[in-house]
């Protein structure tokens, strides 16, 4: 049964349109790896701060500066992402590499919610802050490698 949605997903107009388009997919692939590179950028800069480099920044300031950044690169990475799935949604549903892919970008995101909690002492982190920094950086990177994979593996 799901596996007749995502046919149908990749059978759709939109599916079609990236896939058939010469101009199409390269562009939304840009579009998703400028959104990553903005996600995993903002998010590692901030991580590495709250670990202990650049202390003379405020992590308050760099979380000001960067969140914005990573919202909207996102938002690019979420909306390119929808259609070049739409292109070949069978295969890559079916996709170990992507499925892990989705799970580290679940937990990246469900981690940045969490992180949220330490905001009030940024300046100050705490260790709990420090480690999910530290795992931040691991899972957005392990998204890259990952979605990198896809198209190898």
């Amino acid at each position: 049964m799901l596996e007749s949605f995502w046919t149908t997903i990749q059978a759709s107009g939109v599916g079609a349109f990236v896939r058939e388009s010469a101009w199409a997919y390269p562009l939304f692939n840009v579009a998703h790896v400028l959104g990553a590179v903005m996600v995993a950028g903002s998010a590692i800069l901030l991580d590495l701060r709250i670990i202990g480099y650049a202390n003379s920044l405020h992590a308050s300031s760099v979380w000001r500066a960067l969140t914005p950044i990573a919202v909207f690169g996102f938002s690019v990475m979420v909306v390119s992402g929808v259609f070049l799935f739409s292109a070949d949604a069978v295969t890559l549903a079916a996709s170990r590499v992507f499925q892990i892919k989705l799970l580290l970008i679940v937990a990246a995101v469900i981690n940045a919610g969490l992180f949220r909690l330490y905001k009030p002492r940024l300046d100050t982190p705490p260790l709990g802050a420090k480690v999910s920094a530290a795992l931040s950086i691991m899972l957005w990177t392990g998204v890259i490698v990952a979605g990198r994979l896809i198209a190898y593996l």
